[in-house]
């Protein structure tokens, strides 16, 4: 049996408990000219080694059951939505539990053009396209997620939710 759950909009306020927002919704313009706007520290992020930037073309839908999670115990992961929107689906993080909190799920949309910080911990889904596909831009410390080294331990946990995921507007 599924859980249907319903997403909503994504905001500074209803995302702090999984990360930080980068948009310019809310944030404060530190200068301006005919050139350019621009907003300085709209989020922070930390990372103890080199970053890597990837892609991430999802061809999940909306439709598509979600039954697994993952998180990096130690690493920060930026997400923006480069080509078209994605609906992303978080849990809390507690590096003392094996698995995400039924009851911290929630689930967001990201817009093309926006993005995110999830805190290191917090558990996430691969996100959902909400057309065909959507293309992402990831950047987390190298070897968070792969590694052409197979000597090297990387740092992403999976888990099997306890119960399937559906995503409707």
């Amino acid at each position: 049996m599924e859980r249907v759950m319903k997403y909503k909009e994504l905001d500074r306020t209803s995302f702090t408990d999984y990360g930080q927002v980068l948009d310019d919704a809310g944030a404060k313009l530190c200068g301006t000219s005919d050139m350019h706007d621009y907003w300085d520290k709209v989020a922070s992020f930390t990372s103890e080694g080199p970053l890597v930037c990837s892609l991430l073309r999802t061809k999940k839908k909306l439709g598509d059951p979600i039954d697994e999670m993952e998180r990096h115990f130690n690493t920060q992961e930026i997400l923006v939505a480069l080509k078209g929107d994605a609906v992303l689906t978080v849990a809390k993080a507690d590096n003392d539990k094996p698995s995400p909190d039924d009851a911290t799920i929630k689930s967001f949309l990201l817009k093309q053009g926006q993005g995110v910080v999830f805190e290191a911990g917090t558990w996430h889904a691969l996100p959902c396209a909400v057309d065909d596909t959507c293309m992402l831009l990831v950047v987390f410390r190298e070897n968070t997620s792969y590694s052409e080294d197979e000597s090297v331990k990387t740092d992403i946990h999976f888990s099997k939710l306890k119960q399937a995921l559906t995503l409707t507007a």
